[in-house]
C-alpha cells in the first residue's frame, strides 16, 4: 500500500501488486484514458500525463502474475475494462471515439484470457453492470466475491437474455 504523508488515512493499492482478502488473492490494475483530457487542460483543472499503465507497469503486472501465482488470482480489481466489456451506451455522445486512446482497454483484453480468476471488478464508466464473471461498481459497496451490496446511488443493471434490466 501506498500512503502520503500530508494523507496518512488515504491508502492506495499499486499496480500489479497481489493482496490478501481474508485468504483470497487479487491484483490491481490502475489507470484509464481520460476522454476529457482537453477539457481538463484548457480549464486549468489537474491532468496526468500518467493517467494510463505505463510499458513498465503493464510489464510488471504480467511479472507479478506469471511469478507470484502462476496466472490465478481470486480477483481482478482495475480501473477500466477489457475492452470486449466496454460499455458503449455509457460513452458520451459528445466525444469522438476515434480520439480516444483505447491502448489499456487493448492490453486488458489481451490480459483477459491469461488468467483464472473469480470475477473482475471495474468501474470506470460510472454505472453498475453485472457479467457472468466481471462487474462495474459506481455507487454500490460490495463485499468481495459476495452477494450483498449497499446501494449508494443509482440503479443497477443486470445482463439478462442479452438486455439490461434495472434492478
Amino acid at each position: 500500500m501506498y500512503c502520503e504523508e500530508e494523507y496518512p488515512n488515504l491508502l492506495f493499492a499499486k499496480d500489479g501488486e497481489i493482496y490478501d482478502f481474508d485468504g483470497k488473492k487479487g491484483i490491481v490494475i490502475g489507470g484509464a484514458y481520460s476522454v476529457d483530457k482537453e477539457l481538463r487542460i484548457m480549464s486549468g483543472m489537474p491532468w496526468y500525463a500518467s493517467e494510463q499503465p505505463s510499458l513498465a507497469i503493464r510489464s510488471y503486472v504480467e511479472a507479478q502474475l506469471q511469478k507470484k501465482c502462476d496466472w490465478t488470482v481470486d480477483y481482478v480489481l482495475s480501473h477500466t475494462c477489457p475492452r470486449h466489456l466496454e460499455l458503449t451506451d455509457l460513452f458520451l455522445d459528445f466525444i469522438t471515439q476515434k480520439e480516444v486512446d483505447k491502448s489499456t482497454e487493448n492490453w486488458l483484453s489481451k490480459l483477459h484470457e491469461k488468467p483464472h480468476y473469480e470475477k473482475w471488478y471495474f468501474g470506470h464508466f460510472r454505472g453498475e453492470r453485472m457479467y457472468h464473471s466481471a462487474e462495474m461498481l459506481y455507487d454500490t459497496i460490495k463485499v468481495l466475491g459476495g452477494d450483498n451490496y449497499l446501494q449508494i446511488g443509482r440503479h443497477f443493471s443486470v445482463m439478462e437474455k442479452g438486455e439490461w434490466r434495472v434492478k
